[in-house]
């Protein structure tokens, strides 16, 4: 493992790069495991508990990878809000289910904000990340999402998979966004919070 004070000066080496990689791959994993979620959730399947288990994890993996560049305050924050974001898309899931449109407009209202404060924070600790990019991204992504729950919960098997072709395009695009910015944060050499 690479540690911040070998990162100032230092060439992304092939094991740093994949592990870039990987950490910008949890929007494509994150898509899968909701949509399993779903699935589960409006289906009643026995697998729900095993899903959720996933999905909390999820955040943590990723927050690994800002701790190395920028340091345990930050990754812990941004560790919290993906936590946060995930536990309130599957709360509106949960309420979108049981048709309480009051609990799903107050969800919503958490996730916005949420996506916004995400959006901000990594566009502050990384210049190459602008908070309108992130926001449009993670908005997008959002929809698609909401989408998807609403052609599952309708039934609509055909709609429903066009959607998640298209959520995994977005996801893609947010993990090259990820990787090229922090690729670009490490060759600039800039200096690591400690």
């Amino acid at each position: 493992m690479i540690h911040k004070n070998e990162l100032n000066g230092a060439d992304i080496n092939t094991g740093e790069m994949d592990a870039i990689r990987q950490a910008g791959w949890v929007f494509r994993d994150l898509a899968g495991w909701m949509r399993a979620y779903m699935i589960s959730s409006f289906e009643e399947l026995s697998d729900l508990d095993a899903v959720r288990l996933r999905l909390t994890q999820m955040p943590m993996e990723f927050g690994n990878i800002l701790r190395l560049y920028f340091g345990n305050e930050m990754a812990d924050t941004y560790t919290t809000m993906f936590s946060d974001y995930i536990a309130s898309v599957e709360a509106m899931i949960d309420a979108q289910k049981n048709g309480d449109d009051n609990a799903v407009n107050g969800y919503m209202e958490q996730i916005h904000h949420n996506l916004h404060h995400s959006s901000m924070i990594l566009s502050q600790i990384n210049p190459f990340w602008k908070e309108s990019e992130w926001r449009a991204l993670f908005f997008r992504y959002l929809l698609l999402t909401i989408d998807e729950a609403n052609a599952l919960l309708s039934g609509d098997d055909r709609k429903s998979a066009e959607i998640y072709e298209t959520l995994l395009s977005v996801a893609t695009q947010m993990a090259n966004y990820f990787v090229n910015g922090l690729s670009q944060y490490i060759d600039s050499n800039m200096s690591p919070v400690q």
